[in-house]
């Protein structure tokens, strides 16, 4: 996969489920196709999980682990719509910040 060219930094925060274990993390950048996050986890590749970003679901598997990456590619493309928002989001604070209505 040749995403790098695609991938847009952010830098807020979203959650994360795997194995009914919540997991709160950064998501430093992403694409129509996959984020990239950071932080205390305990997960191991392969494993599908949930991604919350702004109360919307997004299925997914991990695709990678390092350390405190994960590389989490969506069963279904982000619509371009929301893929717009996130992409555009950087500030730390955004957390608190609602970005869907």
């Amino acid at each position: 996969m040749h995403f790098r060219k695609r991938r847009k930094p952010t830098n807020f925060f979203v959650t994360l489920e795997v194995n009914r274990v919540s997991f709160e993390l950064r998501l430093t950048d992403i694409t129509p196709e996959g984020a990239r996050l950071q932080g205390p986890h305990e997960v191991v590749d392969g494993t599908k999980g949930v991604l919350t970003v702004r109360g919307k679901t997004f299925e997914g598997t991990l695709k990678w682990v390092d350390e405190d990456k994960i590389g989490f590619e969506f069963d279904k493309p982000l619509p371009a719509d929301i893929y717009a928002l996130l992409a555009h989001e950087k500030r730390p604070s955004a957390k608190r910040q609602r970005v869907f209505s």
